[in-house]
């Protein structure tokens, strides 16, 4: 039997439920499009009194308002950083609308202007924020938002990370380049201290539920500067 966490909150556990499900990705390159959808539509779910608790935003129209993002390494901050800015304008649409294909450059003609749905406030906040460059302050600033709703993240793109079978938590290690420049964004949805005294962050992956062994969700340890930035975001 595992041992029990010493510490643990999820929006996992949410009621109603605020997460949709984990989405797949396959070969695509298109990490970037997914969590900051999320996170709007869980910000939307848990703040704003008109948003159905059912309704799911289009990832698939992030992906087209924003064709010259084509990130190989599934994105630097700095595309990530562009794509956060049309969820303030022109907003998303629901996904009934807008059927996600994981297609580039696809044009969306509407019949009629759409009901679109918009971040208020968004702000990358990234590892050069920090003093020391260490990702201190990430993990801080991503346990504030945590406090809000679900966060958007970018980790490094570690190739242990991706070959992990994803039981327990993941600690890098120390051969690891943590400073090669490649980036996964990923949807933080829960944090807490297992049994043997290491804090974690839970994410959701976008490889599908049948991915690692907790149907898409993992949990890496803090502290050992794999988060590189965060998505600060509102919707009043």
């Amino acid at each position: 039997m595992a041992e029990r966490d010493r510490a643990y909150q999820s929006f996992r556990n949410a009621n109603p439920p605020l997460l949709s499900p984990v989405l797949d990705q396959g070969r695509t390159s298109l990490c970037w499009s997914i969590p900051p959808t999320r996170q709007l539509e869980a910000l939307l779910r848990l703040y704003h009194p008109r948003f159905p608790q059912d309704g799911t935003l289009s990832v698939q129209e992030l992906i087209n308002l924003v064709p010259v993002v084509r990130p190989r390494d599934c994105g630097a901050i700095s595309d990530l950083e562009t794509a956060t800015t049309y969820l303030l304008s022109p907003g998303l649409v629901f996904e009934s609308l807008c059927r996600l294909t994981f297609v580039l450059n696809q044009r969306r003609q509407y019949r009629y202007p759409p009901q679109r749905w918009r971040a208020t406030y968004t702000r990358v906040y990234d590892i050069d924020h920090d003093a020391d460059g260490r990702g201190d302050m990430v993990e801080e600033m991503i346990l504030q938002e945590f406090a809000v709703g679900p966060v958007s993240v970018a980790i490094c793109a570690l190739s242990s990370y991706f070959a992990w079978d994803g039981q327990g938590v993941f600690v890098p290690n120390h051969d690891d380049d943590m400073d090669r420049g490649d980036f996964h964004v990923v949807l933080v949805t829960g944090s807490g201290v297992n049994a043997n005294g290491i804090p974690f962050l839970e994410i959701q992956e976008s490889y599908g539920e049948s991915c690692g062994v907790d149907d898409g969700f993992f949990r890496l340890a803090m502290g050992y500067s794999m988060f590189r930035m965060c998505i600060i975001m509102r919707v009043l």
